[in-house]
């Protein structure tokens, strides 16, 4: 799925993600919207998130999809506290250039009562970017948890 971008780079219908987190703040800002009953993020990419080639980052895109896979399985499971990413598996597919709208959604695979674990993607038009897998734990204050 992917949204027109008008001429503001940033699609209809996305707002910024408010976070609490200082080092996402200085990524962002980060967009959220719900489209056909998905929730979609998404980012314009500007001159901080590039490398020498200048294109996105590979860790700039690492950090997206680390942000959206938590925050999918936040919402798939109703989990309000921390959760930690123990594994994340990353296929870079395809470069990613200033001013490009990227966007992606995760998706709760399994639940366990210590493991999370999930998948996602980011693209950009309707071509994918980057495809992600992650293992995240739950916190202890969650009751479920063993670090």
């Amino acid at each position: 799925m992917s949204a027109e971008r008008p001429s503001s780079g940033i699609p209809e219908g996305f707002a910024p993600v408010p976070t609490a987190s200082a080092f996402i703040h200085q990524l962002g800002p980060i967009y959220r919207a719900v489209i056909d009953g998905e929730v979609i993020y998404g980012i314009l990419i500007d001159s901080r998130h590039t490398n020498r080639s200048e294109n996105c980052h590979g860790g700039m895109l690492a950090t997206i999809a680390d942000m959206i896979l938590i925050a999918s399985c936040r919402d798939s499971l109703g989990i309000s506290g921390p959760i930690q990413t123990v594994s994340l598996s990353l296929d870079y597919l395809a470069p990613v250039v200033v001013g490009s709208w990227v966007a992606g959604q995760g998706a709760l695979v399994k639940a366990t009562r210590s493991l999370i674990f999930a998948r996602g993607e980011l693209w950009l038009d309707k071509a994918p970017v980057l495809r992600f897998n992650g293992i995240l734990a739950r916190n202890r204050s969650e009751g479920s948890a063993t670090q």
